[in-house]
Parts: C-alpha cells; structure tokens; sequence
C-alpha cells in the first residue's frame, strides 16, 4: 500500500471523527475508532480519530499482519475482542504503545465488500469492555441491518 499521510484527506478528519464518537466516549469510555470498508475490487475506504495510529499503521506496514485485511468476501458478520484475536500480538502491541487497547472489532459483510468498526480503550481501562460488551446493541447504531454505515457519508 502506497499513501501519503501528509496529503490523505482521511488523515485530515481525524478530528472530526474524535467529535462525532463523544457519545462512545462519554458513555462507554471509548476512546478509539477506526473504520474499514474493503471492496471485491480491492479498494478501500479508511479513517480513524487516531491519525497517528493509522500513520504508524502504514510506515510500519502492519497492514501486512492484519487478518482484516484478506479478501472482504471471506468475512461473515462477527465482533471480535481483540483479546482473542491470535496472530494479532505485533499489531496490538503496537497500537498499546499509541494507548490504544481493550477493544472489540464489528465485521459487517455487504454485497460490495466488508465494513469493520474497530473500537477500542486506553491500556488503563480495561473495565471498561464488560460495560460496552453489556450494551452492545448501542454500538451497533452505529450502522443498520443492511450494512450501510450511519457514522460516515462515504457510502
């Protein structure tokens, strides 16, 4: 994968992302969302509130690790918490370094390709995930049963 940082437009709304999860922040204690839409054709769409994560992500070529990353029709509708994940320790110690820690994955499979809604925590807050795995159906809002994503216009 070749991207520029600097000059990605998806880079550049991190912020705006951070605003639009202050609900998941103020209720749940989630501090982190990244979101992942792969298409058959091999495109993708990418953005995050954690810009340099998602820059680290990249330079270091994590990309390469990731089972989020393999073909998008190979997907069926899952939440993953990233304890369980194996195979997984290079990119989530990684993203522990950046405070990142503690989360869960929604998989979201659609006609065009797969959705992933990656929300996580700090290192310290590890309560946190009995709190947000008791109310997942809030999560969710975040998308319909079609797969059509609610956070985002990019659909």
């Amino acid at each position: 994968m070749l991207i520029n940082p600097d000059k990605h437009y998806f880079f550049e709304i991190s912020a705006d992302i951070d605003e639009l999860i202050q609900p998941l922040k103020t209720h749940f204690g989630l501090t982190s969302l990244a979101y992942q839409q792969s298409f058959i054709d091999g495109s993708e769409i990418r953005f995050s509130n954690q810009a340099e994560w998602t820059r680290h992500y990249y330079e270091q070529e994590l990309y390469k690790y990731s089972m989020f990353e393999i073909d998008p029709r190979q997907f069926k509708k899952d939440r993953i918490l990233w304890a369980g994940l194996t195979g997984h320790q290079t990119i989530l110690e990684q993203a522990r370094a950046f405070n990142i820690d503690h989360g869960i994955t929604f998989v979201e499979p659609g006609s065009e390709g797969c959705e992933f809604f990656f929300l996580g925590t700090t290192r310290d807050r590890s309560q946190v995930m009995s709190k947000y795995l008791s109310h997942i159906e809030l999560e969710e809002m975040f998308y319909d049963a079609k797969g059509k994503s609610r956070c985002c216009a990019y659909n």
